[in-house]
């Protein structure tokens, strides 16, 4: 019965141009970058799924811009548990909200690890410890936005908002929403299912493509984790614990048998 505890983070890459809502120009927001040299969140080298194979330079998966870090809400689960809920209200750091008020935020990509929170600094979690099957992320001005829980249409279904659910969360701008002159998005949407591979999965965006945010100030998070974890065996390497009949993992398999 003993509890698995780990967090969700996202790191968020933006471009920034700290220019005032009205009137802003959207080349100058493109061209006023401001590249940070901090290296990528997670050790190892992000992979894209189309390479060029017959290039004799490979495109770079290293990211050059200034980044800000946010955490889930603590997650606690159990042996074979499903961890899929909602975050909501996570405020960004106060200096990017400050930052930020009445401008725009470019986002040029972002990367994802999971972790446990200690004295000594954030440390992975396994992915044969909890493993992150998909998730789904806002940025937004709750000023002008708010999250939904909403039945899933025939849209949502089509394009996957729901991830098999009956339900997903859908921004819904408020009435008396002030927009910017340029009818910037007071909202962004992220979400990836990569897996095992969530870790190392680029997420950056191509040369002169960002996410346009408007004010940003919170951040949401929905991550769908199954606790794999064996709590009777300490190591080296990974065994599954107990398992259904109908699993169809070999014996020695390296992964769960329950996923």
């Amino acid at each position: 019965h003993s509890q698995h505890q780990g967090r969700h983070r996202i790191r968020e890459l933006a471009l920034a141009a700290a220019m005032p809502s009205a009137p802003r120009c959207l080349a100058s927001l493109l061209l006023l970058l401001l590249p940070a040299a901090a290296a990528n969140m997670n050790a190892g080298t992000y992979k894209i799924t189309n390479p060029n194979s017959l290039s004799k330079q490979s495109y770079s998966t290293e990211y050059k811009a200034e980044y800000f870090d946010v955490y889930s809400n603590p997650i606690r689960t159990r042996y074979s548990e499903v961890h899929w809920i909602m975050h909501n209200n996570i405020a960004l750091p106060q200096e990017v909200i400050d930052r930020f008020a009445s401008k725009t935020m470019a986002v040029v990509g972002y990367e994802v690890d999971q972790v446990r929170r200690t004295p000594s600094g954030d440390v992975p979690v396994p992915i044969t410890d909890a493993y992150n099957h998909h998730y789904m992320a806002f940025l937004a001005d709750t000023h002008s936005t708010k999250l939904k829980k909403t039945l899933a249409d025939a849209m949502a279904v089509r394009m996957g908002h729901n991830h098999g659910a009956d339900w997903y969360w859908k921004p819904e701008t408020a009435k008396d929403a002030a927009f910017s002159e340029e009818d910037i998005a007071v909202s962004q949407f992220f979400s990836e299912g990569n897996g095992g591979e969530m870790r190392l999965s680029y997420h950056g965006y191509p040369k002169g493509y960002a996410q346009l945010i408007d004010s940003p100030n919170e951040f949401h998070i929905m991550p769908m984790q199954i606790d794999t974890k064996n709590r009777h065996y300490s190591g080296p390497g990974f065994k599954p614990d107990i398992l259904p009949r109908s699993a169809t993992s070999p014996p020695n398999a390296s992964y769960s048998g329950i996923l």
